[in-house]
């Protein structure tokens, strides 16, 4: 009996552990960031991917929309390096990025 309580403590804690970030409207509400992010991410980041991701170089040569919010950007709580190059950003909220060691942003 002990067994069976500890096998389902951990299938359990791992259900709760392994969550990922659905890349939509609603946590990338910018379509070109969200174009980019499934770009090289797909539909959906992983917390492995969110762990991985220490640099970020965000490029309008690989969207076909402009960015003008990086909201969504804080789900990459490990990122180290932020490069945007983005036409007609207004905004960018890095209070969550902790590890943020380097940013550089140059407007098109």
């Amino acid at each position: 009996m002990k067994r069976i309580s500890i096998i389902i403590s951990l299938i359990f804690f791992s259900l709760v552990t392994n969550s990922s970030v659905l890349v939509n409207e609603q946590n990338f509400p910018d379509a070109g960031f969200r174009e980019y992010i499934v770009c090289f991410f797909g539909e959906e980041l992983s917390d492995e991917e969110i762990l991985a991701t220490k640099e970020l170089d965000i490029n309008l040569l690989y969207v076909s929309n402009p960015i003008y919010n990086l909201k969504g950007i804080e789900y990459f709580a490990a990122l180290e390096k932020l490069t945007c190059n983005c036409y007609g950003l207004t905004s960018l909220d890095i209070s969550a990025l902790k590890n943020l060691k380097s940013i550089a942003i140059q407007q098109s």
